[in-house]
């Protein structure tokens, strides 16, 4: 890890480690498709043990949720993307692609990011009037 990388994260450790209203989640080098194969690996080893029968899936597809590597964690309200530029196009690469729906995308790296920036992005996020199909 870069040392300026390493440093961010310790700092924002220490500063937030008595907070307990929201969860925040860091997550680098992280693959979808990787998570993906863990949660089925797990569904079939649940379903080897009898523990886990896969219609159940068809049933309610949400159960999906709890093989994958969040397990116990609410679901994402918002997920903030670094490092996308003005002119490239808006991606996820993967990211989280079951739990997540609402994205923001910055321009500045994470050793950069401002609170300002971090505020601004959920304070939009907030304003936001989630249409659901409509």
């Amino acid at each position: 890890m870069f040392p300026s990388v390493a440093k961010a994260l310790k700092n924002l450790e220490a500063r937030t480690a008595e907070f307990t209203r929201y969860q925040l989640n860091l997550v680098m080098d992280y693959g979808g498709l990787d998570e993906t194969a863990r949660a089925i690996g797990k569904m079939f080893e649940s379903f080897q043990e009898g523990k886990f029968e896969p219609r159940i899936l068809q049933e309610n597809p949400k159960v999906i949720l709890e093989f994958l590597d969040t397990v116990g964690q609410s679901l994402p309200d918002l997920v903030i993307r670094t490092g996308v530029m003005q002119e490239e196009i808006p991606h996820t690469s993967g990211f989280m692609p079951l739990q997540t729906d609402c994205w923001a995308f910055l321009p500045d790296l994470f050793p950069d990011l401002t609170p300002q920036t971090l505020l601004e992005s959920i304070q939009k996020f907030e304003e936001y009037e989630r249409r659901r199909g409509r």
